[in-house]
Formats: structure tokens, C-alpha cells, sequence
């Protein structure tokens, strides 16, 4: 239970998954950015979401030697046999692990492609942002499922972030303004986030998965009592199953990725022929693992409701780390819609940031305004001004 925790072992969790998911969040970005050669002679981004999201669940594969080094008491204590009200509950077969696997697998599947999707099309920060919807997903499924009453504090809090996540999924479409930009930033903007009204709506359709999700494994944790590292290894395995065949079904499509709607084969030479890109997609894997395995601790030991608004939290660390690489421009209003979101009060003007504003923030009709994928904002000057 919860009480039995120790405080510092959940913080150190939750820490844990913050660091990790905002790892996996910009890794996943910087690998959008970059370009290398696949097929002979054609070079193209790295934008391929089914062929990532394989890669995703192939990292999670590296939860089945832990589950057996647990099994063995090498990671703790053994967990095949869960109690409850003092009655001992028989470990779930191998065959019922994965049925019951199946569902929260179809949502991860769903959830991480529209997930890819969305971040190809919309700025990294606004993503990140919008992935604060969960919250209010997760939250009323907790509420319809599991009966769990909300406290007026807890539906001001649900207000407030509903209200962020409209400002901000406003911020980078409607607010955008083309006609500001000419040139060097105008094209930068189109490569780094070529459309983001479309971007934003798969991301909120996928963190409604993503809730689902959630409270479908906190049901197998606390009412099937299956182990958190035997569940993340299922969802891996049938992940990567799931996912090659929907790539076999892209490759077989026509579309604008080498000759198909999304082409694995391109993907695979682009991969090995790139070191950087090799080492993103890696970082992801292993990023993704770790963040998965702590946050079905969090849901085990406290609930899916909890682990939402942990994954939540990434949002300021991925905005603020855009905004020093230059990915992205500095803006007033965005930073206050996003305190609003988290703390319910805007914050404060800040005489350093606001001196550096004028500099980032050249259309001050936007909000967020996309910038030079990895180039700094310095560099982002019209062709013609270039020297």
C-alpha cells in the first residue's frame, strides 16, 4: 500500500520519471530534426512515427530480464503472488498476462503514433504542453471507473488546466502570424513545424488514449495483481508486434515516404547511416524504458490519476530547454498561460527574461513561434542578410 512507501522511495520515482520523460520528449524531437540518406540517393528527415514507436516498445523488451533477475529475488521480493485481505492470489498465467495485456498495448500503440504524429507537425513546447490534457482525461475516466469524488479544489485545478491547455493549443495556430516572417524564418518555421492546428489535435487525441492507458494498467496492478515489470514487457512484446504489422501495411500503401505512406526499409538505412540518428533513437529506447517502468511504479503505489499529473510536470523542462536552444522563441503571454496551467496565477514579469525578448519574440501578434529546429535564434536572420 501507499502507507507502507517510504516518502523518499516515491519522490525518488517521480524524479525519476520526470528526468526520463523529458529526456525521451527531446530526444524523440531532436531526431525529427535531422536529416540523412536512406534509399541511394535520396535524403530526407527522420520522420517516420510508426518505425519510432516500434523502437519505443522494442526498448521495453529489456524489462523481460528484469522481471526473470525479480523472479529469481535478485531486484527484490518475489510478486507473482499478490495478497489481498490477507488471501493469496495464484499468478496469472503466461497466455492470461498477454490478453490482458492486450488492451493497455492497443492504447500505448495508438497513444505513441499519434503522439510521433503530432510532434512531427507542431512546435516540441506547445507538445509538451498539450500532454497536460491528460490530466484532465485521466481524472474523469478515475472518476467514472473507480468512483473516486472530486473535491472543489480539485475541479478548480481541473478548470485551470483546461483553460492552459485551450490557450496554448491556440497559441502556435491562430495566433501564429505568417505574414510577420520573410525568408530564412519563414522556412524554418514550415520545417520545424509545418502544421500545427493538425499537430495539436492528434496530440489531445492521443493523451485520451493515453488516459485509457493509464487506468487500464492501474486495473491490472491493483485488481489482477500483475507484476509492474511483467506488464511493461508484455506491453513491449505485443508493442512491437502491433506495430510491424501496421509497418508492413504503411510499406504496401503508396505515400510520400520513399514510394510508400511510411517505409521502414528507408528508415532502417537512414538509421545506420547516421550516427547522431542511431544515438537519438537509443537514447529514446532506453529513455522511454526507464520512464515507463517508474511511472507503473507510481500508478502501483499511488494511482493513475498521480502519474498523469507526474507526466504532466515535463512540460516546463522541455519549454525552457526550447527556448535556450533556440527551437523556439520567447514569449510573455506563453509563459503566463503555462503558470496559469500549473499554479493558477500567472507569473511574475522577469526583467532578464523580458530584456532578452525583443530579440526572440520579432511577431508580437504570436505566442509560440517556431524556430531553426537546432540552429539558435541568433542565426535566424532572411536569406539575403545572411553573410
Amino acid at each position: 500500500s501507499r502507507a507502507a512507501i517510504p516518502l523518499r522511495v516515491l519522490v525518488s520515482i517521480e524524479v525519476a520519471a520526470l528526468v526520463c520523460g523529458t529526456s525521451y520528449s527531446l530526444s524523440r524531437k531532436y531526431m525529427n530534426l535531422l536529416r540523412a540518406e536512406g534509399l541511394p540517393g535520396l535524403t530526407t528527415y527522420f520522420r517516420h512515427p510508426l518505425y519510432q514507436g516500434m523502437w519505443c516498445f522494442a526498448g521495453q523488451l529489456l524489462a523481460w530480464p528484469l522481471w526473470r533477475l525479480e523472479q529469481r529475488g535478485a531486484l527484490g521480493s518475489h510478486e507473482d503472488a499478490a495478497t489481498l485481505d490477507g488471501k493469496a492470489e495464484p499468478p496469472v498465467s503466461g497466455r492470461r498476462a498477454a490478453a490482458l495485456c492486450a488492451v493497455p498495448t492497443l492504447f500505448d500503440v495508438l497513444g505513441t503514433v499519434l503522439n510521433n504524429a503530432g510532434l512531427i507537425l507542431t512546435d516540441v513546447s506547445v507538445y509538451q504542453m498539450l500532454r497536460g490534457s491528460v490530466i484532465l482525461f485521466t481524472a474523469l475516466a478515475s472518476r467514472a471507473l473507480f468512483r473516486r469524488p472530486f473535491t472543489e479544489v480539485d475541479l478548480q485545478g481541473l478548470g485551470l488546466v483546461g483553460v492552459g491547455i485551450l490557450c496554448i493549443g491556440l497559441a502556435n495556430t491562430l495566433f501564429w502570424d505568417y505574414s510577420a516572417h520573410h525568408g530564412h524564418m519563414a522556412m524554418r518555421r514550415g520545417e520545424y513545424a509545418p502544421w500545427p492546428a493538425m499537430g495539436n489535435f492528434l496530440i489531445i487525441l492521443s493523451q485520451a488514449l493515453m488516459a485509457g492507458l493509464f487506468i487500464a494498467e492501474e486495473l491490472l496492478l491493483k485488481e489482477r495483481h500483475l507484476p509492474p515489470l511483467r506488464l511493461v514487457a508484455w506491453e513491449g512484446s505485443l508493442g512491437v508486434a502491433f506495430n510491424a504489422a501496421l509497418l508492413l501495411l504503411t510499406l504496401l500503401l503508396p505515400g510520400p515516404d520513399a514510394g510508400a505512406l511510411e517505409n521502414p526499409v528507408h528508415a532502417t538505412l537512414q538509421l545506420f547511416h547516421s550516427p547522431l540518428i542511431f544515438l537519438a533513437v537509443s537514447v529514446m529506447a532506453l529513455s522511454l524504458l526507464a520512464f515507463n517502468l517508474a511511472g507503473v511504479y507510481i500508478t502501483k503505489f499511488q494511482t493513475a490519476t498521480h502519474r498523469a499529473c507526474v507526466d504532466a510536470t515535463r512540460q516546463a523542462v522541455v519549454w525552457m530547454h526550447a527556448l535556450l536552444v533556440g527551437w523556439e522563441e520567447f514569449s510573455l503571454v506563453e509563459r503566463d498561460v503555462e503558470s496559469t496551467a500549473r499554479c493558477g496565477r500567472p507569473a511574475r514579469p522577469n526583467r532578464l527574461i523580458g530584456r532578452g525578448a525583443p530579440r526572440l519574440a520579432e511577431a508580437p501578434g504570436s505566442l509560440t513561434r517556431g524556430g531553426a529546429g537546432p540552429y539558435p535564434a541568433r542565426a535566424l536572420v532572411p536569406l539575403e542578410d545572411a553573410s
